[in-house]
């Protein structure tokens, strides 16, 4: 919606010339004029006014939506109160009206007046909603000053609905599986004296922050088994993501071995003492251990190398476009001497939308590739779980069990826009405009400008790969935003097949929003739009699917 500035009827104010005997209006009784508009978009309001000239110096539709938001979260929203007149503009009131739900709140101290402000920002006010409980509920905000271009008499004040949607969906729930979505670690035949791994993931499935304090062996666990890596509590997991843990067993006989790790999360009880269940709140979870020990090859499998750094950490955390080297160099032959001569990767799993291959599956050391427009790259292409399998032989013929790896690649920045598509023909774009929608210039970050200054360090966003033939993915980020608002577009540059693009918006290593839209010849997509206030984003979806103008939006 464009600003409306509302029509002022100014008096008349002329200065007296000889031979005139009419009335002067003086200059101290020109009229203030309140206008409402956004903070971060000069061409945006909350308000419209009248079509017709009875109605044009009145506000109407004032309204925002602050959409659904789970309680025990807040959302803020932000608007000006703007005066393009050479008179100071008096607030006698800004209040929320009868009947307002109390879920909403002023956010900050409130402007009294607003001088001349002809093509400057205006006094800004914020407005929070925080639900107290589920369902939809409304408030007013309603606005008393001496502005003048309202209504005739008696003076009309300016009110702005709101309306919000209140959920419990907010509630972490945790998942504990391995790298084959199996809730279990079963180490397999193992070496007796060797050491293998298993492992897993703790994901958080729900919108809220999973916060894990409580993990360790059931009574009666034996000692073959142990942590590999440092799972320190309390740990926090995002909505939507999930973290790595490795587990080791090392069988002292032929014997089977089997115990139990449990992990517990927000005062879900000792999962110990009773197995986990739904009327726990699902922040629980308990995983069966079984190792057989035998003599054949222990099959080992890690993360080598980070972007050409030595890793040692046993669950790495890694982040999209990481550059990830795997290797099966601590795996062990059957026998005091052997050799392990055979290697067989494979991927187990991979997010839906990740296009990797293996570099070299049959070699010790292997990486996952991706095809791009800058050639084949090494790393992991987008956000999720990748799972790589191996199986080993020694010299003697002996074959391992299956082992396997996982990372959990997360986005780390403060806004990380990811861009996915089915067709690898097609070249599709991404885009992220700040304030706006000024496509192609330097609000835009995209291919014609991969690296903007907006306002230099964090704030700056950054496009890392521009893929004109693969499936993406096109990434960009900014590590810590400045306030404004942040369009993200999507383009089809050129076409040769109607291509199911995927749009991922993640604030802060959380997952915020996920889309998806079939695109053809010539279109172009606003997905969401980004509002970030006092450091805090919140996700607006668009699904704007209107032609945007500028050259950089197709060749077709």
């Amino acid at each position: 919606m464009k600003l409306a500035h509302l029509a002022l009827a100014l008096a008349a104010a002329a200065l007296p010339f000889s031979g005139c005997e009419c009335d002067v209006e003086p200059f101290d009784r020109l009229a203030p004029i309140i206008a409402i508009g956004d903070p971060f978009d000069p061409t945006f309001s909350v308000c419209a006014i009248g079509l017709n000239d009875n109605d044009a110096n009145k506000f109407r539709a004032c309204a925002y939506d602050f959409g659904t938001v789970d309680i025990g979260r807040a959302r803020v929203f932000s608007f000006t109160i703007r005066n393009p007149s050479p008179v100071k503009l008096d607030i006698r009131s800004i209040t929320f009206g009868n009947g307002s739900d109390p879920a909403f709140s002023f956010d900050g101290a409130l402007p009294e007046s607003v001088a001349s402000a002809i093509g400057k920002a205006g006094e800004v006010v914020n407005v929070k909603f925080q639900p107290l409980v589920e369902g939809p509920v409304t408030a007013t905000i309603v606005i008393e000053s001496d502005g003048e271009n309202l209504s005739q008499e008696p003076p009309e004040n300016v009110v702005i609905q709101l309306s919000a949607n209140g959920v419990s969906r907010c509630r972490p729930v945790i998942q504990v599986v391995n790298g084959a979505g199996e809730p279990r670690c079963d180490f397999g035949a193992v070496g007796v004296g060797a050491t293998a791994f298993c492992d897993l993931t703790v994901n958080n499935l729900g919108a809220c922050e999973l916060i894990v304090d409580d993990i360790g062996f059931a009574p009666g666990t034996p000692s073959v088994f142990g942590p590999q890596s440092n799972f320190v509590v309390p740990t926090a997991i995002p909505g939507g993501t999930g973290v790595s843990l490795r587990l080791y067993a090392r069988p002292v006989d032929t014997d089977i071995a089997t115990g139990t790790l449990y992990i517990g999360a927000q005062d879900s009880g000792d999962p110990r003492a009773a197995p986990c269940a739904p009327g726990n709140g699902g922040t629980c979870a308990t995983i069966p251990l079984s190792v057989q020990g035998a003599d054949v090859p222990t099959c080992v499998a890690r993360v080598s190398r980070i972007n050409g750094t030595p890793n040692s950490n046993p669950a790495p955390a890694v982040e999209p476009l990481d550059d990830v080297e795997f290797s099966a160099d601590q795996s062990v032959a059957s026998r005091e001497g052997g050799r392990i001569q055979q290697w067989a990767w494979e991927i187990l799993d991979k997010p839906f939308e990740s296009s990797v291959r293996l570099t070299s599956p049959s070699s010790q050391e292997t990486r996952v590739q991706f095809s791009s427009a800058t050639g084949n790259v090494s790393g992991v292409d987008v956000a999720g779980t990748f799972t790589l399998g191996l199986v080993v032989t020694d010299d003697l013929g002996g074959r391992s069990t299956q082992c396997s790896v996982t990372v959990n690649s997360v986005p780390r920045s403060g806004l990380h826009v990811q861009l996915t598509w089915d067709v690898a023909v097609n070249d599709i774009d991404l885009h992220l405009a700040r304030n706006g929608t000024n496509w192609c210039t330097g609000d835009d970050c995209y291919f014609g400008g991969r690296n903007r200054n907006w306002g230099g360090g964090d704030a700056n966003p950054s496009l890392d790969i521009d893929d004109l033939s693969g499936f993406g993915p096109e990434n960009i980020r900014i590590e810590r935003p400045a306030d404004g608002n942040y369009t993200v577009g999507v383009g089809m540059y050129s076409h040769s097949a109607d291509s199911t693009v995927t749009a991922k918006i993640f604030i802060g290593g959380q997952l915020e929003y996920e889309g998806f839209h079939l695109m053809t010849e010539g279109d172009t997509w606003l997905p969401a739009r980004v509002e970030v206030r006092n450091g805090a984003s919140t996700v607006v979806e668009l699904n704007d699917t209107s032609n945007q103008a500028g050259s950089c939006w197709g060749g077709f």
